[in-house]
C-alpha cells in the first residue's frame, strides 16, 4: 500500500471504524450498524459511489479484474497475483493474462516487417 492509502486507513481505523464497532467485530470494514460488510452490501455501495462519481456501471468484480490486469501489465509475477487474489489454482488467475486486441496490434507493429505503416498510407 502507498503512503496515502495507509494514512487514509489509519484515519478510518481511529475515527469512523471505532465509532461503528460496538460488538468487537474483527472485520476491518463495517456497516453502519457495526457488522461486517456482506458481499451484497459492498456491491451496492460500490455501484452507488461509482454512479455518484459518474464513473458508469462499476462492479466489485470489475474492480478486481482491473486490479489484476494492471498488476500483470505492470510486470507482477502471476504466482504473486494468485496469492493476492486468493486463488487456490493458477488457472483461475490465468484468466487475467488474456491479450487485448490493442496489445496484439501494437506487437504486430513493433515486430512484423509489414507492421509499420508508412506515413500517409492506410492499411
Amino acid at each position: 500500500m502507498g503512503r496515502a492509502a495507509l494514512a487514509a486507513l489509519a484515519r478510518y481505523i481511529e475515527g469512523g471504524r471505532r465509532q461503528q464497532d460496538k460488538r468487537g467485530e474483527a472485520a476491518l470494514f463495517l456497516s453502519r450498524n457495526g457488522r461486517r460488510l456482506d458481499p451484497m452490501t459492498l456491491s451496492l455501495l460500490v455501484r452507488r459511489l461509482a454512479l455518484r462519481a459518474k464513473a458508469g456501471d462499476v462492479t466489485c468484480y470489475g474492480l478486481r479484474h482491473a486490479f489484476a490486469t494492471h498488476m500483470l501489465r505492470g510486470g507482477a509475477e502471476i504466482r504473486r497475483l494468485q496469492e493476492m487474489l486468493g486463488h487456490s489454482v493458477l488457472e483461475s488467475t490465468q484468466v487475467y493474462t488474456r491479450v487485448s486486441p490493442e496489445e496484439l496490434k501494437a506487437a504486430h507493429r513493433r515486430h512484423h516487417p509489414r507492421g509499420k505503416i508508412k506515413a500517409g498510407r492506410t492499411p
